[in-house]
């Protein structure tokens, strides 16, 4: 919107209120976050991702190393948390902003409130990345080209570090400006899009650290080129949104997961005959791939998806994909799948993201729709044992001991102490390569 200021807009969406449930979901956020963070490490794109943050930053444990690695191995996951109406994954801006500056022992302590005011600073990142999203109107846009979170990532970083660094009003509209310049457009395709989200988060705790040492930039919001991709400008106040993003128990695309979940209600044995997976126009076309030759095709294809839920449901937990399934057998069945766009769901979305799946099985036509999947609407430390638990039984994932205490330390967690033995936990899985055993964080050095 020509003339919009941008500081102004995050701060109407930081002025929303923060009540204790939004403070126990953000404890539920932050786990989700880190254990994601733990899986992705483990995987050989995360791997990459870590030697490129060796390359940029060096190998001393720096913020920005830190920062970067943490992003890029949240994001490549897909089992972080996703925003529909925004079309956003907060948890993977929000939380690697919290683990760097907490590692670094940068996030400001007023009055002694320790981890609550951290949690309190997570809930209003999640009120910026989603209200951001929603204000740049994000499902259209990512039609149009544009990657959301990419769009939004640098101011909401830049407003989340300077509330952890304790910046007043001033400070935080000069930060959210000055961030407000590095600004991408565009939805990368391959494994790069996720090391170029972390690039821009770094960008943005950057901008918030240039204003804390007095380096900022002569603009008025309105002037920020990320002012243009704005559309509507949030109302102050409202309900927080930490609750609203949905929490994934298996490994895709959101696009693709109402499919699934549709398709397995309607056999579990795999029908013989033609399977047809109709959605909102929007997504039909991203979701539309009979050919997959990459992790990340794979991730947003209809047919390797249900083919998976069918055939061989364990592959739906397999975050690294080293070695995709494309035996005849696997391969008849995604050529069995088709997708078309369906004009009567397109009012659902983007508040929902449908999927209807038209199936034979036993001589019978019978059809499931589904607009949203089992558990991922409940923000609650049992639903993340339960996911855990699924996880930590594929090879290679954190054990039951590694997940138990991020558990523990986000659900019970009181100081500071907590937040850094949690960071500590992923800066120890880095250091081993993603090959560390299922170890705790108890008695690493950082510890406390």
């Amino acid at each position: 919107m020509p003339g919009t200021d941008v500081a102004s807009v995050a701060a109407k969406l930081l002025a929303r209120p923060v009540t204790p449930d939004s403070r126990d979901c953000a404890r539920v956020r932050l786990a989700d976050t880190v254990f994601a963070a733990l899986v992705g490490v483990r995987t050989s794109q995360g791997q990459a991702g870590t030697a490129l943050a060796e390359s940029l930053y060096g190998t001393s444990g720096s913020l920005a190393g830190l920062l970067f690695r943490a992003v890029a191995a949240v994001r490549m996951t897909e089992i972080d948390d996703i925003d529909l109406p925004s079309c956003t994954t907060p948890g993977s801006v929000v939380i690697p902003v919290v683990l760097a500056l907490a590692a670094h022992e940068l996030v400001a302590d007023a009055a002694g409130a320790g981890l609550d005011r951290v949690l309190e600073v997570i809930a209003h990142g999640y009120d910026l990345v989603t209200g951001l999203g929603e204000a740049i109107d994000g499902p259209a846009r990512l039609a149009e080209g544009i990657w959301p979170t990419l769009a939004v990532a640098p101011v909401s970083a830049a407003a989340i570090a300077g509330l952890l660094l304790g910046f007043d009003d001033a400070q935080l509209a000069r930060a959210v400006t000055l961030a407000g310049f590095s600004r991408q457009d565009g939805n990368p395709r391959g494994n790069a899009r996720e090391t170029m989200l972390a690039g821009s988060v770094v960008a943005g705790v950057q901008a918030a650290l240039s204003v804390r040492h007095g380096i900022a930039v002569a603009a008025r919001g309105s002037e920020v080129p990320f002012a243009e991709l704005l559309r509507a400008v949030p109302e102050a106040g409202g309900p927080a949104a930490v609750g609203r993003p949905a929490i994934k128990h298996f490994c895709s695309a959101r696009q693709v997961m109402t499919a699934v979940t549709a398709v397995r209600s309607l056999t579990h044995n795999g029908p013989a005959g033609p399977i047809i997976v109709e959605v909102p126009p929007a997504y039909a076309a991203m979701i539309d791939k009979p050919v997959v030759a990459s992790r990340r095709e794979s991730l947003a294809s209809a047919q390797y998806q249900l083919a998976a839920a069918l055939l061989d449901p364990d592959r739906l937990l397999d975050v690294g994909r080293d070695d995709l399934r494309l035996d005849d057998g696997f391969r008849a069945a995604m050529g069995r799948i088709s997708v078309r766009a369906a004009e009567d769901l397109r009012a659902a979305y983007p508040r929902q993201w449908p999927a209807r799946v038209r199936a034979s099985a036993g001589g019978l036509d019978r059809a499931a729709l589904a607009g949203a999947v089992p558990g991922e609407a409940e923000c609650s430390l049992p639903a993340l044992e339960r996911k855990f638990a699924a996880f930590a039984a594929t090879s290679g994932a954190p054990g039951p001991r590694l997940a138990g205490e991020v558990i523990d330390r986000a659900a019970a967690g009181t100081s500071l102490r907590d937040l850094r033995a949690l960071s500590c936990l992923l800066i120890h899985e880095e250091a081993q390569g993603g090959r560390a055993p299922d170890a705790s964080v108890k008695g690493l050095p950082d510890d406390g």
